[in-house]
């Protein structure tokens, strides 16, 4: 389809990224727009026109969508090139479920010569209607840490369990005690998310389980707060497969690190980039650059539009620049 297009575009031999270009002699910013484009090793058994044509393998987390969208800004930006007066790089990034996508193309000097100064990226969410963007003042995704547990016992009988140390119990008491992290160890404010997805363990219903093998994925917001849960999750899995004559080790692996945005290009929440009505609570300090403390809605659909401290620009009289458009609004109370 780029082919189509007509736009350039390079392959690589040593790994399945692609990434499509538009060069301007004159310009002196380069921009970068990242889509992911790797399945899952899911069984897609929902029919549709969409439904993946290779068995055991679907976009099940929206990458098809993704890679739609950014052939559709290869299109469309392609078709305007002669008045675009940037560099656009065009990242379609292989093995983003495995965290190494987008070290591959940062080690093929792909962000230099030109130096990509901005890099922007969407992703797809079930909850959001068609024509909403969401967005946010500070880091809106998520770190995503790989991590495996190995808990160790010792083989037997089942007819004997008093000869046996018993890793599957232990597994058990271990997957149940991790949950206790977010629920009594982090603030009610904070956000983590740590899930078990895969356990596997025993050979036999007769035989007591001498290892247990867990896999699972911790995601947080904040650097502090991810070393913090690491901890409390390295402590529980060792004193509690203690406790139950066990050995454990938890491995992480860092897949994907934390994203802190430009706040100048990302503020808030809105659902329409046209002039809106809408009321704002909360109070204004200073003058050109100004600090707005509270946070604006729109009154057509009751969305937050810019949330505590976003830096906004006054450009005139009821009329303010909040880094992604020009929002016209009256000011009630």
């Amino acid at each position: 389809y780029l082919n189509e297009i007509g736009i350039d575009y390079i392959e690589f031999e040593h790994h399945r990224g692609i990434m499509a270009y538009i060069y301007k002699k004159n310009a002196k910013t380069t921009i970068g727009i990242r889509g992911d484009i790797d399945a899952l090793p899911i069984q897609e058994v929902k029919e549709s026109e969409y439904k993946s044509q290779n068995d055991g393998i679907m976009h099940a987390c929206g990458h098809d969508a993704h890679t739609t969208m950014l052939i559709g800004a290869c299109k469309l930006l392609y078709e305007i090139k002669d008045e675009l007066n940037v560099n656009i790089k065009f990242f379609f990034e292989p093995a983003e479920e495995e965290g190494g996508g987008a070290k591959f193309f940062i080690e093929d000097g792909l962000m230099e010569n030109p130096k990509v100064e901005y890099m922007f990226g969407a992703h797809v969410q079930g909850y959001l209607e068609v024509g909403t963007i969401e967005s946010k003042y500070g880091t809106l995704n998520a770190s995503a840490d790989s991590i495996w547990i190995d808990v160790k016992g010792k083989r037997g009988h089942g007819a004997y369990p008093q000869n046996g140390i018993d890793a599957l119990v232990a597994a058990a008491q271990i997957i149940t005690s991790l949950q206790s992290i977010v629920s009594r160890n982090l603030a009610p404010h904070e956000m983590g998310v740590l899930t078990l997805g895969k356990i596997q363990g025993g050979d036999a219903g007769n035989v007591i389980c001498d290892e247990v093998k867990i896999d699972g994925t911790l995601r947080t917001l904040d650097k502090r707060q991810k070393e913090f849960m690491i901890q409390r999750a390295t402590e529980i899995i060792e004193n509690t497969a203690a406790a139950y004559r066990c050995k454990a080790k938890l491995t992480v692996e860092n897949s994907v690190t934390i994203d802190v945005p430009d706040n100048s290009f990302a503020i808030g929440y809105w659902s329409d980039c046209t002039t809106a009505e809408v009321n704002f609570k909360g109070s204004i300090t200073g003058g050109n650059g100004i600090t707005m403390n509270g946070m604006i809605t729109d009154t057509n659909t009751n969305n937050i539009l810019i949330l505590d401290g976003a830096k906004i620009n006054v450009k005139g009289h009821g009329v303010y620049q909040a880094g992604y458009s020009k929002t016209s609004f009256s000011a009630n109370n």
